[in-house]
């Protein structure tokens, strides 16, 4: 009679057991499609943006079914350099704060269009050989999966925020147009359109 009640006492104790482990697989699985939760900030994000190049700063983070959710690190531009080195400036000033090497081929400027070409052998492209953390660093990308499209929305959002928000972004890699596919995120740049359009 005693070893009946220990076998259903066991097979109980089983069943809830894997009921348990099917909840966390579950809650698990649905937390991979996660991405504005997938990254660490140091500091509070913060939304307003000053257009018509009075910022002296740089936005990092996502852009996510309309929800903005950037971090705003103040940082010093030379305004009287070029428009050319000011992009870039602020783009190193970018890869600083991540920790991700991004390397442009090169920043073509007309009116109110930016158009960059990224070299293939930076982020957001090499993920491992591309980061390296730094004292300076205040973002902390979680998922490797979200690093293309945080480099991407930092750099149009900053530009945006630098320049005024007419001005239009075009993203190449190695002069062709950008095809990312992760397991979280499918990332098409049309060369012809304007990033985020």
């Amino acid at each position: 009679m005693k070893n009946k009640i220990l076998i259903i006492i066991l097979i109980v104790l089983i069943i809830l057991l894997a009921f348990f482990c099917a909840v966390k697989l579950k809650k698990e699985n649905s937390s991979i499609h996660k991405t504005t939760r997938d990254f660490i900030m140091t500091d509070t994000p913060i939304s307003t943006v000053n257009t018509s190049g009075e910022n002296s700063g740089i936005y990092i983070g996502v852009t996510e079914n309309e929800n903005q959710n950037y971090l705003f690190v103040s940082i010093k531009i030379d305004k009287k350099a070029s428009k050319e080195n000011q992009i870039k400036s602020l783009i190193s000033e970018i890869s600083t704060a991540t920790g991700y090497q991004i390397n442009t081929n090169s920043i073509e400027i007309n009116e109110n269009e930016i158009k960059i070409d990224f070299s293939n052998k930076a982020a957001p492209f090499e993920l491992e050989e591309s980061y390296h953390q730094t004292d300076a660093q205040k973002y902390f990308i979680t998922s490797k999966n979200l690093v293309a499209k945080t480099i991407f929305d930092s750099i149009d959002k900053t530009l945006k925020s630098y320049f005024g928000e007419s001005t239009q972004v075009y993203y190449t890699v190695d002069s062709e147009e950008i095809n990312i596919t992760n397991e979280i995120l499918t990332i098409n740049i049309d060369s012809n359109k304007p990033y985020g359009n």
